[in-house]
């Protein structure tokens, strides 16, 4: 597998390798994760997964592109080594060179990076470039809902839908409480791995100050940069706002668990995995209306509109007055298409069709 940061997952794609790479190493697969050196550990195992790691900046623009062109480079390399490489996202794929043409190939879709709001120009032109090679690649290829599917089919490109699946965040038994100011009942929590624009943070923070909920909100994520952080710090209520930092799987499912609800306010996302956690750990959930969001939750939790901070008021105030059920009453329904052995049996499908359109193999 090539294409994300690595493992252990801290967000997003990396959470979704992670679990990937676990259950199909449970399920007897020899499995290889890339990441970059600095995120993940450069050897060793993870989960039954072997990790390696490429050298490389960790930040700036171009990080992903020098860690991708070192992993496709080591596995064109080694090639006899592997029968099948999984690229993760989309973007990557412009720096693969000939890679898919000497080894069959997955791509799995994890968003449409370009269409994300505060995407630099620079980055923007670079992901269209990378979607039109996703688009022509004979290989087969996923994406983790069907309305992202369904953009690449009115484009003429076959594309399986295999959700993102929900995880057991175990415990740490409290210790994030320790680390944090006292918190009384009633809390809610946004979480995100990244804190971009996209995440919508400054519309909750916005509805925060027209709601007066008289509860804290535990923001759970890395701090923000650049100018975005500014912004932040600008709309932010004088009191009740608590930062969490990016916490590791346990400590956020602890401080999920404890939550009266929890917040997910994003201006673009193909799924959320903060999104599938909190309706793994069941508590009431609000969220924007937005494909994504929608798709993954169901009859779950209640909807505001995208980007309207009056909406997401209103939202928050039926949340603070108990009028929003927890989403652990639909977890019947929601879970077994969020089971992660179900979405690793899928992605045996896909790998099994890749190996054989190559008559080599």
């Amino acid at each position: 597998m090539a294409g994300s940061k690595g493992v252990p997952g801290r967000h997003g794609v990396e959470v979704v390798v992670e679990e990937l790479s676990a259950s199909l190493a449970a399920r007897g697969h020899e499995v290889t994760v890339f990441g970059w050196r600095g995120y993940s550990d450069p050897s060793g195992e993870h989960r039954g997964a072997r990790l390696e790691g490429t050298p490389g900046p960790l930040t700036g623009a171009s990080a992903m592109p020098v860690h991708s062109m070192e992993a496709f480079s080591l596995i064109a390399r080694r090639r006899a080594s592997f029968d099948l490489v999984h690229i993760h996202s989309v973007d990557p794929l412009l720096f693969a060179g000939r890679l898919p043409s000497l080894l069959p190939s997955v791509v799995t879709s994890h968003g449409r990076a370009w269409e994300v709001p505060g995407v630099d120009p620079f980055r923007r032109r670079m992901s269209r470039l990378a979607e039109k090679r996703f688009l022509a690649l004979p290989c087969p290829a996923s994406a983790v809902s069907e309305h992202l599917a369904g953009l690449y089919r009115a484009l003429g490109r076959e594309v399986e839908v295999i959700p993102n699946g929900m995880r057991d965040l175990g415990t740490a038994h409290g210790r994030v409480f320790s680390r944090l100011p006292p918190l009384p009942r009633g809390y809610a929590v946004f979480a995100a791995g990244r804190n971009i624009p996209a995440k919508g943070l400054h519309i909750l923070l916005e509805a925060w100050r027209l709601a007066s909920p008289g509860c804290d909100l535990v923001i759970a994520g890395p701090p923000a940069s650049g100018r975005y952080a500014g912004l932040l710090e600008r709309l932010a209520p004088g009191s009740g706002v608590i930062e969490a930092g990016l916490l590791e799987a346990a400590d956020l499912g602890d401080l999920l668990r404890g939550a009266a609800f929890g917040v997910i306010p994003s201006l673009a996302e193909a799924q959320s995995m903060a999104l599938l956690d909190m309706l793994a750990i069941g508590i009431p959930l609000i969220y924007s209306d937005i494909p994504g969001n929608v798709e993954a939750a169901g009859s779950a939790g209640l909807q505001f509109r995208t980007g309207d901070a009056g909406s997401l008021a209103e939202a928050v105030q039926a949340a603070v007055s108990g009028r929003v059920p927890r989403s652990d009453a639909f977890r019947g329904t929601l879970a077994p298409a969020h089971d992660w052995r179900r979405i690793a049996a899928s992605y045996e499908s896909l790998y099994e069709t890749a190996l054989g359109d190559d008559p080599g193999r």
